[in-house]
């Protein structure tokens, strides 16, 4: 397949992945084609509820359904976006809702799309826009310590934490009452934001080996994928 980092798997268990063109499966041992009806570089590729496949890449949203021979058909989203929103540069998560919709972070523009309409949102940001899901809910930071939650309005910003400022947050996780902890470009930090107590480093080693995401795994671990060893 396509040397990329994106795939999916469904709800009934199938994995999808970008291949030479369009999506490919793993079946057994080897990977099919389930549709060749694009040649888009997918920076993401995520699956909701009902087994569509939403994608995003640079300059292109879309989704792809499952027909009734097991394969898929591609639907570009793009036209539903203004002209100034086309040029929508990588679009890096994708994030469906209970609603049937999905958020789409890119570099600099927030997409809420339901597949018929969208909603897009300028944020401020900094390199780019990072989004990630806590407690079930979106959130998106990109510029200083600022970090947004996507309500049904649009995104909201939480309480920006003082002691991280100029920190560029690109990841949270919400432990219990008051505590967070966060991966900046300084590093992993554990604390209270908001509260005027310092976030404690954790780990600089994190700040040299530039994560790429992070998740928790069963025994309650946290599991960290990087670009550098």
């Amino acid at each position: 397949i396509r040397d990329h980092w994106t795939g999916a798997r469904t709800p009934s268990g199938r994995i999808i992945a970008q291949g030479a063109r369009g999506l490919v499966e793993l079946v057994g041992g080897h990977w099919e084609s389930v549709c060749s009806e694009t040649d888009f570089t997918w920076d993401t590729l995520v699956s909701d509820s009902n087994g569509r496949i939403w994608a995003g890449g640079a300059g292109e949203i879309g989704y792809y359904d499952p027909d009734d021979s097991g394969g898929y058909h591609y639907h570009s989203l793009t036209a539903l976006l203004s002209e100034a929103d086309r040029s929508l540069k990588d679009v890096y998560e994708a994030f469906p809702d209970s609603h049937g919709r999905v958020v789409f972070v890119s570099a600099g523009i927030v997409v809420r799309t339901d597949g018929l309409s969208a909603e897009t949102w300028h944020l401020p940001f900094v390199r780019r826009l990072y989004g990630w899901v806590d407690m079930g809910r979106v959130l998106i930071s990109g510029n200083d310590s600022q970090i947004f939650v996507m309500e049904e309005s649009g995104p909201r910003e939480l309480t920006r934490p003082s002691s991280l400022a100029g920190s560029d947050i690109s990841w949270t996780e919400h432990l219990g009452e008051e505590n967070w902890i966060a991966f900046t470009r300084n590093g992993l930090f554990s604390g209270v934001p908001g509260s005027g107590q310092r976030f404690e480093r954790i780990n600089q080693w994190l700040r040299r080996s530039a994560p790429t995401t992070f998740a928790r795994i069963p025994d309650g671990r946290l599991a960290i994928t990087t670009y550098v060893n």
